[in-house]
């Protein structure tokens, strides 16, 4: 975990836009919860697992800008919830060019990254 800034130097080096993720997201890291900043009758982790719990099955997308904490509460989610469920989380941009992808590029990846990762547990 990084040392929280102390100059404006250490800002800069803190203060990238990375998801959060293992001791980041305990309490002494820097996960702060905003559901309620966002919306009071929300709370987005336990809607996920009520979804992903439930017999039938459940697509769900998280979608929003850059920056604004979607692979942050999914790390967050698996960090509460991992044992129960086979989370498969990758990057676009790691795996095609945005600005050119089609959707069945994006259907594509999807799938064998599920592939990949239900092999990968002997599901």
């Amino acid at each position: 975990m990084l040392p929280k800034a102390q100059t404006l130097e250490d800002i800069r080096r803190v203060c990238k836009p990375l998801p959060l993720a293992g001791n980041e997201l305990g309490a002494d890291g820097y996960f702060i919860e905003t559901d309620r900043a966002r919306d009071p009758n929300q709370d987005t982790r336990q809607r996920l697992a009520d979804a992903l719990s439930e017999n039938a099955p459940a697509r769900v997308l998280f979608y929003g800008h850059r920056g604004c904490g979607k692979s942050t509460v999914l790390n967050k989610f698996v960090a509460e919830e991992g044992p129960a469920f086979l989370p498969v989380q990758f990057s676009v941009e790691d795996e095609m060019t945005p600005s050119n992808a089609r959707a069945e590029d994006l259907l594509l990846v999807i799938a064998e990254r599920v592939l990949s990762a239900a092999a990968s547990e002997d599901i």
